[in-house]
């Protein structure tokens, strides 16, 4: 995935999309690698990385800042902790998306 994302190679992608706006559920704790699926757009810089992060070393990894503490109970506040999460991006301006 990453490879295709930095060669912007678009001949198996895992999902398309062609709709004006899409939805997109992160639920996952990783790197997320969309492109434009439109020629030449790609290497014109129209690529997007989501790097989901769960954890508080990701977190602070990603951020630099520290994550939210979690509560007495252990539980936390939701944000982190969690390896499936519920997070979900719009993109509307990547014609043609491709996950790879």
């Amino acid at each position: 995935m990453k490879n295709n994302f930095n060669s912007c190679n678009t001949s198996k992608p895992i999902e398309r999309y062609r709709n004006k706006k899409t939805l997109i559920q992160l639920d996952w704790c990783e790197p997320f690698y969309f492109i434009s699926g439109t020629k030449g757009h790609c290497e014109k810089g129209q690529k997007l990385l989501a790097n989901v992060a769960c954890d508080r070393r990701d977190v602070e990894l990603l951020t630099g800042a520290p994550a939210v503490a979690p509560t007495p109970d252990g539980h936390g506040n939701g944000a982190i902790g969690s390896r499936k999460v519920g997070f979900a991006v719009v993109i509307g301006t990547l014609a043609g998306l491709l996950v790879i």
